[in-house]
């Protein structure tokens, strides 16, 4: 309908899904705090309640004013999962990791207030720095597979636009383009999406059939699997896992019909795929952490290092050998020490 889902926010959402208006008087939905898994409604409340008209300036902020007996450690980490701290604070994982810490100060902060005493520092104390758990923090993929698991879906993005480049040239088609090539005549075509669910039911043959739900950028849609692609791909049908599915689309009246022919891992498919990778260089601490990456990742891609020298000059070594390409592999070497960027190619 064209009406924008925000995610959720310690400082703007409530309890339940809200209104909100922009400058130009747009109107968004704000997604609520309690719809997070495991949060809990009343919790949400409360923390809303505590919140009142002055948003959380940080963490210290937060846990200085929050009520620790409505809150636990559970219920932090699943909302540093769902990103409801970015507003604050975006480094998730150390939110996550942290979370005993966030709901300690709380607790330190509550008994200084019931009992009337004045910390070391005074009023300072409250709103000092909190110091998080030093963890490295969570890759692209693995962030937005611990939101799908707290909101239930992708909000914020979605794990296949780090495949995107991949997608288009292998001929892969988005869902929201499936009914036009149906009504056009259907055929086979490639799909690819993050498993949502899948359903099994026995056959009168006794063999099982499934349908699993997929999502990627265009939306959500449901695949046909037959018993034997469905023995061939169960353990890629994973919820959360991505997938690459190729298809036979038709149209049964006035409803799509999508009946797989073959599956398998989207990572799989990206390291079949043969992609290039080219790694810019600014220190070589990160050259022996590449090499060891890449001695796990034999297959058929080809990877060039760029390191960055005097007078401007461009220096581009490939490396011997192939390697197995994938999106997952870019984000592992973009997150070393000395790593300028990382183009898929």
């Amino acid at each position: 309908m064209g009406i924008a889902v925000l995610p959720p926010d310690i400082n703007r959402s409530r309890a339940r899904f809200s209104v909100e208006r922009d400058a130009a008087g747009k109107q968004s939905i704000r997604y609520a705090l309690a719809a997070i898994k495991k949060v809990g409604e009343a919790a949400m409340a409360a923390l809303v309640l505590a919140r009142g008209d002055r948003p959380f300036g940080s963490l210290a902020d937060f846990s200085a004013r929050i009520d620790p007996r409505n809150l636990s450690k559970m219920q932090i980490e699943n909302l540093a999962r769902a990103g409801a701290f970015d507003a604050i604070d975006g480094r998730r994982g150390r939110i996550f990791a942290s979370a005993e810490t966030i709901i300690r100060r709380a607790q330190a902060a509550a008994e200084e207030q019931t009992s009337g005493q004045i910390g070391l520092f005074g009023e300072a104390a409250k709103t000092e720095e909190l110091r998080l758990a030093d963890v490295p923090e969570w890759p692209d993929l693995e962030r937005l597979g611990f939101e799908a698991e707290a909101v239930g879906f992708h909000l914020t993005s979605h794990p296949l636009e780090s495949y995107a480049p991949l997608l288009r040239r292998m001929g892969v088609i988005p869902s929201n383009q499936m009914q036009a090539r149906a009504e056009a005549g259907g055929g086979r075509v490639k799909l690819a999406g993050t498993v949502i669910n899948l359903k099994e039911r026995p056959t009168r043959t006794g063999s099982k059939m499934a349908w699993v739900r997929l999502s990627d950028q265009g939306g959500s849609y449901e695949v046909t699997l037959f018993s034997e692609v469905l023995s061939r791909a169960r353990e890629f049908l994973i919820p959360g896992q991505s997938a690459m599915i190729t298809a036979d689309l038709r149209l049964e009246g006035e409803a799509l019909r999508v009946t797989a022919h073959d599956a398998t891992s989207l990572e799989i498919a990206a390291a079949q795929a043969g992609a290039g990778l080219r790694v810019w260089l600014e220190a070589t601490e990160a050259v022996p952490h590449i090499r060891n990456l890449l001695e796990r990742e034999k297959g058929r891609g080809r990877v060039v290092l760029v390191p960055q020298v005097e007078n401007e000059r461009q220096i581009e070594i490939a490396l011997p050998g192939g390697y197995n390409v994938t999106p997952k592999l870019a984000q592992s070497i973009k997150l070393l020490a000395g790593v300028l960027r990382v183009e898929e190619n």
